[in-house]
């Protein structure tokens, strides 16, 4: 409430009752400005409103509560109520209406201590949320995060970021210690532990979010369960399999040329069962009689016609005839038999499988052992993935103390979470050895002896 804000102090004693103060500086202050007398934790701090528009150093207020002395500091502050809610789960209140969830009356902001607190003896769980309101101008502060009734667990953000605060002997929220700095500090130090190395608590064992769809070959890798640490990477993948089989992996280059002589397109519309001919999306680079391949089918066709993508020519029964009724956007191949995957290749956000899947292995998941993003913290209730969490604690009280301005002391904590990440990098080492080829994580070892991994 105070960062960022209009300030003076006053001049003069006042005493209790009082409803004019002097002050060093008016030219800032304006009529309904509430004021902020003292700083919030102090017993006699109190918020007051400014009653008429300043034009002396004589400004008129609401009736004090408490005397007070000159040189006491003046804020100026933008609210002067605080209102509690309560929702059933976690979400950003910002732009979820919990307003009918709202606890209590509003409640005047308590200056005597560092915060203002609320006793809900109703409810036992759900979240917590907070935000302040002007009573002059009905004007709203964003809401807070919301808080776990049943408290954060041990190696949520708040836990470790609080730890961090009791090692230097400071409070969440105070001077050096904002929330808005502690989370900033907390992710700058899961970033350091993230970049040290790859990490055992990184790898994602047996992802099998991919299902293999008939006649397809491209998969979007946005379909995993977690986003990938090397996007775009054969880096970060231990292996792939198609249903229980390990598939190789070739670079892009080598996996274009192995489609040199294949195109495939898609169905316009329906084709039935029977139909003598169909229709594609694009049969530009369709040969001008030959045979496709559509789901289970292998089509024969006399003419092309690439302007409007007609295969024509094609036998109402028998061999070469639509036995199946394909949709439209069903994939149609060409110079390429649908199969079983041996191979597969990364590009551009996709993994791509050596063949399209033939109709029987249709439905079989395409696994992945990868390496996963860790994501950001943002909110306080977010929990930590690295196990050695600790870390981050000392560092949060490393960044403390350099902003206190403590150097050595700072250097201190700084060394301890060095200390503590490096004695971890063994003990949470990705293992690179996979059946009987040698890998370090993407790349394959040019040697066939020498099982180093330095």
């Amino acid at each position: 409430l105070t960062d960022g804000a209009v300030t003076t102090q006053l001049t003069t004693d006042v005493s209790a009752t009082g409803t004019t103060i002097v002050v060093a500086n008016w030219k800032s202050l304006a009529n309904n400005d509430y004021l902020l007398l003292g700083n919030f934790g102090e017993p006699t701090a109190e918020i007051v409103k400014i009653g008429a528009a300043p034009t002396t150093t004589s400004v008129t207020v609401g009736a004090l509560a408490f005397d007070h002395y000159a040189d006491t500091p003046i804020t100026v502050v933008p609210f002067n109520l605080v209102q509690f809610f309560r929702y059933a789960t976690l979400v950003d209140a910002n732009t979820v209406d919990i307003t009918a969830g709202q606890l209590g009356s509003d409640a005047n902001i308590d200056c005597s201590e560092s915060y203002t607190k609320y006793s809900d003896s109703t409810n036992s769980t759900g979240y917590a949320y907070i935000r302040f309101k002007n009573t002059t101008t009905t004007k709203y502060s964003e809401f807070s995060i919301g808080v776990s009734y049943e408290g954060n667990v041990y190696n949520s953000v708040e836990e470790i970021t609080n730890e961090g605060c009791a090692m230097v002997g400071v409070e969440a929220g105070s001077e050096y210690a904002k929330e808005q700095q502690l989370m900033s500090d907390a992710n700058e130090a899961q970033n350091i532990i993230l970049k040290r190395q790859d990490w055992s608590f990184e790898l994602v064992a047996n992802d099998t979010s991919l299902t293999s769809t008939e006649n397809e070959y491209k998969y979007a890798l946005s379909g995993l369960t977690s986003a990938m640490k090397y996007p775009d990477s054969k880096q970060g993948i231990m292996n792939v399999k198609f249903g229980s089989k390990i598939l190789k992996y070739i670079d892009w280059q080598d996996f274009e040329e192995n489609f040199e002589d294949a195109s495939v397109t898609t169905l316009a519309s329906d084709a039935a069962a029977a139909a003598t001919s169909i229709t594609l999306t694009d049969s530009y680079e369709f040969a001008e009689s030959g045979t496709c391949y559509l789901g289970t089918n292998t089509i024969t066709y006399t003419a092309n016609a690439e302007a409007t993508g007609v295969l024509s020519g094609i036998p109402a029964s028998g061999t070469g005839s639509v036995v199946t009724a394909g949709t439209a956007g069903d994939n149609v191949w060409q110079g390429l038999t649908p199969g079983v995957p041996e191979q597969y290749s990364i590009f551009n956000g996709y993994i791509y499988l050596d063949v399209p899947v033939e109709s029987d292995e249709a439905g079989k998941k395409i696994k992945l052992k990868y390496l996963k993003t860790i994501d950001r913290f943002d909110d306080f209730s977010d929990t930590c993935a690295i196990p050695f969490y600790d870390a981050i604690s000392k560092y949060v009280a490393y960044k403390i103390e350099v902003r206190r301005g403590n150097f050595e002391i700072a250097a201190g904590y700084k060394k301890q979470f060095e200390e503590i990440v490096a004695i971890n990098m063994d003990a949470y080492k990705i293992p690179t050895m996979e059946a009987l080829e040698y890998y370090n994580f993407g790349f394959e070892s040019t040697g066939t002896t020498n099982n180093n991994t330095e």
